[in-house]
């Protein structure tokens, strides 16, 4: 978060709510300021507790062929997100929609859980810890694509952060997204590149 800048979390990013919101309270005891200046796209897909869970019992799995993933449900994540059926930052912000989209995911992902020999998950207790979640991010939801492209028809310079990342979020960047992080382990460094819209960080 850097003083006169606004970070965007783009709608090709996979989002963990509960965790990001803990990520900006840590911030803020710190005594960085979050605000007007983090903005989130309605459109960006959700990582869920049974998306790690699976992301874990496949890694497991696999044995020695193992890929070394994070077990943060970023992959599962993004496999929903492909398939159209994942749910979605903007499904938080209507909490009478999104229940019976979740409990409709949560009870098919039991059942594979179930089958993979894990327990499976409560649906109560991530209703309740998802919808709060989506209460604290209200405030920086919003259509990041019709903002970005306006700062680019401004002329105003964009700066695209890497590919995979250490967080609650993993980017991909369909479009310029600004959120450096660290990077995970075995990640490539993300090199520098010029471009009309500004510097953009791209994974090597």
């Amino acid at each position: 978060m850097r003083r006169g800048k606004i970070c965007v979390i783009g709608n090709g990013v996979v989002i963990d709510p509960v965790a990001l919101v803990g990520e900006i309270d840590g911030l803020r005891k710190v005594g960085v300021r979050i605000g007007k200046n983090l903005l989130i796209s309605d459109c960006a897909h959700l990582v869920l507790p049974y998306h790690r869970a699976l992301d874990e019992q496949r890694e497991l799995r696999k044995g020695h062929a193992k890929i070394g993933t994070t077990k943060r449900g970023i992959g599962p994540a993004y496999g929903d997100k492909a398939a159209r059926t994942g749910l979605r930052i903007a499904d938080l912000m209507q909490p009478g929609a999104v229940l019976q989209k979740l409990r409709a995911k949560m009870r098919e992902n039991n059942s594979i859980l179930k089958a993979l020999g894990a327990r499976p998950i409560s649906f109560a207790k991530v209703n309740a810890d998802f919808l709060a979640a989506g209460e604290q991010l209200r405030p920086f939801v919003a259509n990041t694509v019709v903002y970005l492209h306006t700062a680019l028809q401004q002329g105003k310079e964009i700066l695209s952060k890497a590919r995979r990342e250490r967080s609650s979020t993993s980017i991909t960047a369909p479009i310029p997204t600004s959120l450096p992080r660290t990077r995970p382990r075995a990640a490539p460094a993300p090199a520098p590149a010029f471009r009309r819209t500004g510097w953009i960080a791209c994974s090597a």
